[in-house]
C-alpha cells in the first residue's frame, strides 16, 4: 500500500505524516490548475490563429482545389495538425506565422491533389510551383523569392520553413508529416535546383 509505506517513510525521518499528505495534494492541486490554465491559453491561441488566417489559408487551398467544401476540410485538417504544435507558435498575429499556416494548409492541399486529381480543374504544373499570394508573405525575401518561385513547391516549402522560418528538419517533418529523412532530400534536392537556376542566369547574363 502506497499510503503505509509513505507513513513508514514519514515516521523514520521524523517528519509529520500528515503535513506531507498534505503538501503532495497541494502540489496537485497547483499542478492541476496550472494544466487548466495551459490548456485555456492554447484553446484561445488557436481560437485566435483561426479567427485571423482562415479565410487567407481557404483562399491558398482554392488555388490548388477548386471545391469549396473540400477546401474547409482541408483547412480543418491544417488546424488539426497545428494544434498539435501550437508551442512552435510564438506569435499569433504576424507574417512568419501566415506564412507558416499557408505553407502547411498548401503542402496538405498538393497532397490531396495528388491523390485526387480530378477534383480541380488546376494543372498539376502550376500547382506545383510557389503560389503568386504566398510570395507576398515574404516581401523582404527579394531575388530570392522570385528564384523560389522557379522550383517545386515540395522543394520551397521545406527551404521557407528551414531557412526563412528556421525551423529543425524534425520540426518540419511533424508539420508536413514527412520523415526528417524525407525533408533532408528535398532541402538538398531544392538547393541543387536553386544552383541550377542561378547558373543558367548568371551564364546567361
Amino acid at each position: 500500500n502506497m499510503i503505509l509505506s509513505l507513513e513508514k517513510k514519514c515516521h523514520k525521518k521524523g517528519v509529520n505524516f500528515v503535513l506531507t499528505i498534505r503538501r503532495i495534494d497541494e502540489n496537485s492541486k497547483a499542478c492541476e490548475d496550472n494544466m487548466f490554465v495551459q490548456k485555456k491559453k492554447q484553446r484561445e491561441k488557436l481560437e485566435m490563429l483561426y479567427r485571423t488566417y482562415r479565410k487567407i489559408m481557404y483562399y491558398v487551398v482554392l488555388e490548388i482545389i477548386q471545391d469549396s467544401y473540400l477546401a474547409e476540410d482541408i483547412v480543418s485538417e491544417a488546424f488539426f495538425r497545428v494544434a498539435r504544435h501550437l508551442d512552435k507558435i510564438n506569435e499569433e498575429q504576424s507574417q512568419k506565422t501566415k506564412a507558416f499556416l499557408c505553407i502547411v494548409t498548401k503542402h496538405i492541399a498538393i497532397d490531396f491533389y495528388r491523390k485526387q486529381k480530378n477534383y480541380s480543374s488546376t494543372p498539376l504544373e502550376e500547382a506545383e510551383y510557389v503560389l503568386e499570394e504566398e510570395e507576398r508573405f515574404y516581401e523582404g525575401e527579394g531575388e530570392a523569392l522570385k528564384v523560389l518561385s522557379k522550383i517545386p513547391s515540395d522543394y520551397a516549402q521545406v527551404l521557407l520553413l528551414k531557412y526563412a522560418q528556421g525551423y529543425s528538419n524534425k520540426e518540419i517533418g511533424e508539420f508536413l508529416e514527412i520523415s526528417e529523412e524525407n525533408v533532408r532530400q528535398r532541402i538538398h534536392r531544392g538547393k541543387k535546383k536553386l544552383q541550377e537556376i542561378l547558373g543558367k542566369e548568371s551564364g546567361g547574363e
